[in-house]
């Protein structure tokens, strides 16, 4: 993905990797509220929502609860925002760690 946008993004990935990344340069990721408020603006200037489970794409964030790494996508059977947290060796193909400038 980076060869195609200059970004450094890593998808499928387990959550213990996108910790890594987090820590490693941690002004570069979002944070869950940072997501919350990316989502909205972004759906409403463009009715679309920057993370979508049925394009295979939901976001590692660099929020921790507890031992776990939280991630969000957007679920459109439910109509909602999902948030969850997951145990850091959890992976899932369309989970990915993205900086947060490859969403302007």
């Amino acid at each position: 993905v980076q060869a195609e946008t200059g970004l450094d993004v890593h998808l499928n990935i387990t959550a213990l990797d996108a910790l890594k990344l987090f820590e490693k340069n941690p002004e570069d990721h979002m944070t869950l509220s940072d997501f919350i408020i990316m989502e909205r603006k972004v759906f409403e200037d463009s009715g679309t929502h920057i993370s979508d489970r049925n394009k295979k794409s939901g976001q590692w964030l660099s929020t921790k609860s507890g031992a776990r790494l939280v991630y969000s996508h957007w679920d459109p059977t439910d109509g909602q925002l999902d948030v969850s947290a997951n145990d850091l060796d959890d992976s899932y193909s369309y989970l990915g760690a993205r900086p947060s400038r490859s969403f302007f």
